[in-house]
């Protein structure tokens, strides 16, 4: 900063990470959509005080904790307009993608093409499942049936506690079912009193076909692919759920290079498949399908705890964990807290980028503790950072597949935001 931008010289340079910032009532008008502080990623800047010259003017949209401008409107005396920032952005960093749409909205007047969208939209995996159950002792996960650790399932509690949550958070997740899962149940208990609230109110939630059993698809025929994806809709249809039949979720995203699955999916009529982001980022043609890449998330299927999930996310990225350009190693492990804060951040800037693609957890996570009831309140409304709206200041969508006009992924047309 100098004065040639109407700055004196910095009493401060260096790393401002960590540093909370707020909107002045000036930036409220140029940044409307931010709510709350405005948290400063890690990212070298100065800390100056105005010194405009003769006839100039300089207005704080964005200061420090101390009052220093991070964000500046300065008007020269011959009526020219600048934005002036002083710390350092760039795509990756959170106050860079806060604060992006309000900087353009300022140099463009608000005349562009395009929007600015923000999409959450959370896929539920294995509904009416039982899912294996992490290990503390042993940092593992037997597949064994429920012979060693006590499997995972909702129950009529959870699904209630499902729908209070929803409405309380007008957050509606989508429910990728596995009929079988309920059969198989009934034919042990005598009846599933989870099918029955979530049935009873089946219009509360948007219904994703997983499959009827849940097979891994890998090296399945044609004919077996077929039927699981036939057997599920013909249960969902007794059970008079509304759901789009063609879409799929294949479980564990199986299937995928299967030299079967075009064609069953062309026979099936299935135009919309689920991918693993982390795998498969772009999307990609099988037979006359389109792949949906989903984020996965750091919470585990194997868990429904606080202990539980806390416990194996500390074991991977802690003692278990290999470093590699993709993954950094934790030091020590983190609270729970820490936790949330990280994970939420990565959502959350999913939401900040205009995408579109879903994030998916899994039925397990709904029972007992029911986890992500815990940090998805963080992540949409109670984090130490601004709730990020549209540009008309709308909340955050919740679309299973949203797709703003500029997005490169084409969606299900029917589940796009309406």
């Amino acid at each position: 900063p100098t004065p040639a931008i109407g700055l004196a010289t910095p009493s401060f340079s260096g790393d401002l990470g960590g540093m909370t910032a707020t909107l002045t009532d000036a930036g409220g008008a140029v940044f409307p959509y931010l709510v709350g502080p405005v948290p400063i990623d890690p990212s070298w800047g100065h800390l100056a005080t105005p010194a405009p010259g003769e006839g100039e003017t300089f207005e704080n949209l964005v200061a420090a904790p101390t009052g220093e401008p991070l964000v500046v409107a300065y008007r020269r005396a011959d009526r020219r307009e600048e934005m002036v920032v002083t710390v350092d952005t760039n795509p990756w960093t959170m106050h860079s993608r806060l604060l992006l749409h309000g900087m353009l909205r300022w140099v463009t007047r608000g005349v562009y093409l395009g929007f600015s969208r923000n999409n959450l939209s959370v896929h539920v995996d294995d509904v009416f499942l039982p899912d294996d159950r992490w290990d503390s002792e042993d940092n593992t996960t037997y597949e064994d049936d429920g012979l060693t650790n006590r499997l995972i399932r909702m129950n009529d509690q959870d699904a209630e506690f499902l729908r209070s949550w929803q409405q309380a958070n007008g957050l509606k997740l989508d429910l990728t079912f596995n009929g079988a899962g309920s059969d198989e149940f009934v034919a042990t208990n005598g009846s599933d009193p989870l099918a029955q609230v979530l049935l009873a109110n089946r219009g509360e939630f948007r219904w994703l076909n997983h499959t009827f059993s849940h097979p891994n698809l890998d090296i399945a025929t044609q004919s077996e692919i077929e039927a699981e994806i036939k057997n599920n809709r013909d249960w969902a249809k007794k059970k008079k759920i509304t759901f789009t039949a063609n879409e799929l979720v294949t479980g564990e995203h199986s299937g995928l290079a299967n030299p079967a699955m075009p064609a069953a999916l062309d026979k099936t009529k299935v135009a919309w498949i689920a991918s693993d982001n982390s795998r498969t980022p772009e999307q990609q043609p099988l037979g006359k399908a389109l792949t949906v890449p989903r984020h996965p998330t750091n919470i585990y299927y194997n868990t429904a705890t606080q202990a539980e999930q806390l416990d194996e996310y500390n074991y991977l990225y802690g003692e278990g964990c290999v470093p590699s350009p993709v993954t950094t190693c934790l030091t020590e492990p983190i609270t729970w807290d820490q936790y949330v804060d990280r994970e939420a951040a990565i959502m959350l800037g999913h939401m900040l980028t205009n995408d579109v693609r879903p994030h998916y957890v899994h039925q397990a996570n709904l029972a007992e503790d029911r986890v992500p009831g815990r940090w998805h309140a963080r992540r949409l409304g109670e984090m130490p950072w601004p709730t990020a709206r549209s540009p008309r200041a709308s909340p955050a969508r919740s679309s299973p597949s949203p797709r703003p006009s500029n997005s490169t992924y084409p969606l299900p047309p029917e589940r796009a935001p309406r």
